[in-house]
């Protein structure tokens, strides 16, 4: 269901986020490796929300063995484009807990709501700001002059405020001043900072990513800081001294980079510390295994349970009695248009009062030999990308309901359709694509291509596991989707 799914997959990205969060401060935090920290915290919170995408993309790309009881063509090569419907048994999900998915998610969209109302009031008065100020044109930005003295220094994308408060510098303070702020400027720090915004929309919940996202702005004043205590003729002392006489004023708005902040401690520190030395940048080499880690354990707790039904060989030869399980109350289909319901309904092969069988109901969603399946009747018809989200809704008397919702997606066409030999010797390949039932152009079709790679097997007298498929979808520029096929023939 939608708002499991949606949960489930917050809940792995916030891991993802806490993991690396704790590998920052364990071990990188205090590194003077500041350019490297940056990509750290940037690269760090899209793996997050990449990782738990990945586990899903892995498992449709996986090939799955068929046993030999499933037929002659049980679709080996294939799997990545059988699993966009659900191979994955059926999750029992109580009335209750159903409704306590929804209640979770209005009470996290309300959240969301309020985080982009605040980002939006920010930039409406960095928007007044701007716009109700004079601003000069500088080789490096915009200077914005502003005429209250209670504002401290700071930026935000192109623009950089200044306030009558700082006419108290010397002229050298004062440039100081403006060119560290052209720093934040220069290297575009005014994106990351946005980056983290819409992370903490999605992530308000989650206290690890207002964490990274103050990590960020403290790297981006090392960087800053670090730039212009190297220029010419300024010292060490000199900036640290600007940073003393600041160090009392306040950012004005939570998206905007400041020159004095609350961290001037750590900054000092970090202008005192040496160069960054190789074993330093060597540590990175552990957001290798770590990354590795979040990713096996998001695979984990995204992965299906493992069938509750003795034998599918049983199941298969007896879909609707061979198991003993509770009876079937109600099957309703959601988002289905193109095939109606009495048809998904007959091809799903169960009924008001059948026994339910996860593992057969698995099959007669996804696969069968001979082609009496749900997800035949889309694919057979083009509907390369269609997928399936099944769930199982236990009732009080033991009964249970079916629930099926469907996401159609668009058709997609046969692009080129080519034909590999890697066998030795090897075997002129347009007579036997002439001989196949594709053509460019057709719509795709899943019972074609196993029978293409039928007789492909039986025109080689091999098996139909040594004739590979690799279909290699293409998105064209207005959404069109059309799909290669490349046959690869194996050696026997």
């Amino acid at each position: 269901m939608m708002p499991t799914s949606l949960l489930l997959y917050l809940a792995e990205v916030s891991f993802g986020t806490l993991v690396f969060a704790l590998l920052y401060q364990l071990v990188f935090a205090r590194l003077p490796t500041f350019r490297w920290n940056r990509w750290y915290l940037l690269v760090s919170l899209a793996a997050s929300f990449a990782l738990p995408l990945l586990v899903g993309f892995a498992s449709r790309m996986a090939p799955t063995t068929g046993s030999a009881s499933s037929g002659p063509l049980p679709a080996l090569p294939l799997q990545w484009t059988l699993a966009a419907t659900s191979t994955s048994p059926l999750l029992d999900t109580p009335d209750y807990l159903h409704s306590l998915g929804w209640v979770v998610l209005a009470v996290y969209a309300a959240g969301v709501c309020y985080q982009v109302w605040r980002t939006s009031r920010s930039l409406r008065q960095l928007h007044t700001l701007v716009t109700s100020h004079d601003s000069i044109r500088l080789p490096t930005g915009r200077l914005v002059q502003l005429p209250t003295q209670t504002l401290p220094a700071f930026s935000f994308g192109p623009f950089i405020f200044l306030s009558s408060l700082h006419k108290s510098l010397s002229e050298t303070e004062r440039q100081l001043l403006l060119r560290h702020e052209q720093v934040h400027v220069r290297q575009h720090h005014t994106l990351d900072l946005l980056g983290y915004e819409v992370a903490g929309w999605l992530l308000w919940f989650n206290p690890a990513v207002r964490y990274l996202g103050r990590q960020v702005r403290q790297v981006h004043e090392y960087l800053a800081d670090a730039t212009v205590a190297q220029l010419p003729g300024i010292g060490i002392r000199h900036y640290g001294n600007l940073l003393l006489k600041l160090v009392a004023q306040q950012p004005p708005f939570h998206l905007t980079h400041t020159f004095s902040s609350s961290i001037l401690t750590q900054r000092i520190l970090m202008l005192t510390t040496s160069v960054p030395t190789r074993w330093q940048k060597l540590r990175f080499l552990l957001v290798v295994p770590v990354a590795a880690m979040a990713w096996a354990v998001t695979s984990y707790a995204g992965s299906p349970l493992p069938p509750t039904s003795p034998s599918t060989a049983t199941a298969s030869s007896s879909p609707t009695t061979a198991q003993t399980g509770p009876t079937i109350r109600r099957i309703t289909w959601r988002g289905n248009k193109v095939v109606s319901s009495a048809r998904l309904t007959q091809a799903l092969g169960l009924a008001t009062g059948s026994a339910y069988d996860s593992t057969a109901l698995s099959q007669r969603l996804n696969y069968r030999p001979d082609g009496v399946d749900v997800t035949s009747l889309y694919m057979d018809q083009g509907y390369l990308f269609f997928s399936i989200e099944p769930s199982v809704v236990p009732q009080p008397n033991g009964t249970v309901d079916l629930v099926f919702t469907i996401s159609e997606g668009k058709t997609a066409r046969l692009g080129k359709i080519t034909l590999q030999d890697t066998r030795t010797p090897a075997v002129s390949t347009a007579p036997l694509l002439a001989q196949l039932p594709l053509r460019t152009g057709d719509l795709f079709s899943r019972k074609k291509l196993l029978e293409s790679q039928k007789l492909l097997a039986t025109a080689n007298a091999s098996a139909p596991t040594a004739v590979h498929v690799n279909p290699i979808p293409v998105i064209q520029p207005g959404g069109a989707a059309t799909v290669n096929i490349e046959f690869v023939l194996q050696p026997k």
